[in-house]
């Protein structure tokens, strides 16, 4: 059999595997990067790029990659929270967030992949798309790897090193046998792109915590364009594609405040999982992002995460491949990011989990002396704004590794 040599392999190419790739190629490491999807999706449930984010990007490719994409979005910088009939309780980012970026950038993920393809193709490299992965032995100098467009339509390579950036339902990390446990969330997230209009303006994250549920509405660029996330805390059963008047109706039970939901081009429903996988690697394999890691959208963590754990590892591939450093280097990846990913998802479960009590004593207290606590005291809302933004984690990570 013919096995054709190439560097490595990068499989998934969201928002993780194109910084992984494009940090390989940046460096002038070979490297091919396949998707089983034919396009970029348009429609993605990520969509806040948290300054720490934006640091660590910035620090890597340069400040032009980061001025592109605060062009293409919307800067937050105060998020309000509305308990019940409460007066709301505000966020300002601006002012606690410490670095270039003191905002969550909202920024559709499809948006955040164009940019980073876009500038993956100037180093010479294309998304191989409706390209699967099938299987991969290992070997004494990496993985023989089968892929292509179908089983029977698929050739055989060799690579140094296979990198699964494939998602939640990762091939990479299954070929691997890779524990990865967990469990789901019981109820339904429903989401929804709209046109709206209310009281509010429209700059801000509007955050509605009430005995009816939770939702939360990012503002997009375009004007008067909201992306409204909501989890009812009543039984709900609706179909995979909402109709507005159905989502009208969820608003209102929830909002303190009246929303005209007035058009809409993207409605869905879809269930949040948390799960951590065992270990991030094994030989010469690794997994990155979702593949690795997935929680709740609780503070907006996860294109974060996942971007962090790409730039770590190529950094120590860097090293192995182009310094010629000792490979057992690579371990340096999992134990400094598997620490942060595990904070996150106990973090992220933890909020998660209260919200989902409904009228439950802890709850209450949460709702009713916790958040407003923490409202009226600036170094408590300093702490939170500062957790969020992950700047103090990207600032510790650049300069561990630089």
């Amino acid at each position: 059999m013919n096995v054709k040599e190439n560097g490595i392999l990068v499989v998934g190419a969201g928002p993780s595997g194109l910084t992984m790739a494009l940090d390989l190629a940046d460096n002038g490491i070979p490297v091919r990067i396949i998707d089983k999807n034919k396009s970029r999706s348009i429609h993605s449930k990520a969509l806040g790029v948290q300054a720490g984010t934006l640091e660590a990007l910035k620090f890597r490719f340069g400040s032009d990659i980061c001025e592109e994409m605060i062009s293409s979005g919307h800067q937050a910088k105060g998020v309000n929270f509305f308990l019940d009939d409460q007066p709301p309780l505000t966020l300002d980012l601006g002012r606690y967030i410490n670095g270039n970026y003191p905002f969550i950038l909202i920024l559709e993920q499809s948006e955040t992949e164009r940019i980073l393809e876009n500038k993956l193709n100037a180093c010479g490299v294309k998304v191989e798309r409706e390209c699967e992965l099938f299987d991969m032995k290992s070997t004494s100098s990496g993985y023989e790897v089968k892929i292509g467009s179908t089983l029977d339509i698929s050739e055989n390579y060799n690579f140094s090193h296979v990198i699964g950036c494939d998602g939640a339902h990762s091939k990479v990390r299954t070929l691997l046998d890779i524990p990865f446990s967990g469990g789901s969330y019981s109820g339904d997230f429903y989401l929804g792109d709209f046109i709206l209009d209310w009281d509010l303006g429209y700059k801000s994250v509007n955050t509605f915590i009430t005995d009816n549920g939770i939702m939360a509405c990012f503002p997009m660029k375009e004007d008067q364009s909201y992306r409204i996330i909501l989890l009812p805390n009543w039984p709900v059963e609706l179909p995979a594609t909402p109709t507005i008047s159905q989502f009208q109706d969820m608003v209102d039970r929830i909002s303190s405040t009246k929303i005209h939901l007035k058009e809409s081009d993207w409605l869905t429903k879809f269930h949040v999982h948390h799960r951590m996988a065992k270990t991030y690697g094994k030989s010469r394999g690794f997994i990155v992002g979702d593949a690795a890691h997935i929680h709740s959208p609780v503070g907006g963590q996860g294109m974060y995460t996942g971007i962090q754990d790409a730039l770590n590892l190529a950094y120590h591939l860097e090293k192995v491949i182009n310094k010629k450093q000792d490979g057992k280097i690579l371990a340096r990846y999992e134990k400094q990011r598997l620490p942060v990913a595990r904070n996150v998802v106990m973090g992220t479960d933890f909020v998660f989990r209260i919200a989902l009590k409904k009228q439950s004593f802890t709850w209450n207290i949460f709702k009713k002396y916790v958040l407003p606590f923490i409202g009226k005291r600036q170094f408590l809302q300093s702490r939170v704004a500062r957790g969020v933004s992950q700047v103090a984690i990207a600032q510790k990570e650049i300069r561990q590794r630089y």
